[in-house]
């Protein structure tokens, strides 16, 4: 399995080296069996792989673990376990390599299984924005935001996960959140088309540049 957690300049870098400096040493060295990526990397990128590497059978396995919490994630908080593969028996050779760890597992194309990561972090970057602009309107009008994001994080719909703010504790950082939210706004920028009107993940970008960077 391969696994590398980036910081930008650029989201395909890593990919780039990835299929250079990994995928293609297995190829050249004759390795027959599967390859699995966890790292986060641009939509498309396991299908390129494996046109361009045909005998190497490859597979794209998402990890959701904080980065402060990533032993106990993994063994105790594995609530899901995503599986992006070509065929079902190397859905079930990744299945089986997780054990009983996770609580469910859920089977997709490789693409899938890519923007499912994407999904994860850049979801969890909303939420901090969110939060911190709705903190500053609470400020702003001398309402207590700790008061009213208490009481409805009671209902099931709204989880207190990533909505705690104060003066001292705002913006998104560490090693992946930013990494992939920016990589992801530029995905959707220079690869998508500009009719869809994808300005939501520029602008997560751009307001968390406005707030000091804290949360992990």
């Amino acid at each position: 399995m391969i696994s590398n957690c980036r910081k930008p300049p650029c989201a395909t870098c890593s990919v780039e080296e990835l299929g250079r400096d990994v995928v293609a040493e297995l190829a050249d060295a004759g390795y027959r069996g599967l390859v699995t990526v966890k790292s986060t990397v641009e939509p498309g990128t396991t299908d390129t792989l494996q046109k361009l590497y045909p005998d190497l059978r490859l597979a794209f396995c998402p990890e959701f673990l904080r980065e402060k919490a990533q032993y106990v994630d993994f063994v105790e908080y594995h609530h899901v376990c995503i599986i992006g593969a070509h065929t079902d028996g190397d859905y079930r050779t990744v299945c089986e390599a997780h054990g009983s760890l996770p609580k469910h597992f859920a089977k997709m194309t490789p693409l899938e299984a890519e923007l499912s990561k994407y999904f994860w972090n850049v979801f969890n970057a909303l939420r901090i924005v969110f939060a911190n602009q709705f903190y500053d309107v609470t400020a702003a009008v001398g309402a207590d935001y700790k008061t009213i994001k208490n009481a409805l994080a009671k209902h099931p719909n709204i989880p207190d996960v990533y909505l705690q703010v104060n003066d001292n504790f705002r913006g998104f950082a560490g090693n992946c959140l930013p990494k992939d939210t920016l990589a992801f706004a530029q995905y959707a920028k220079d690869k998508l088309d500009p009719s869809l009107g994808l300005s939501l993940f520029d602008g997560i970008v751009e307001i968390n540049r406005r707030y000091k960077p804290t949360v992990l």
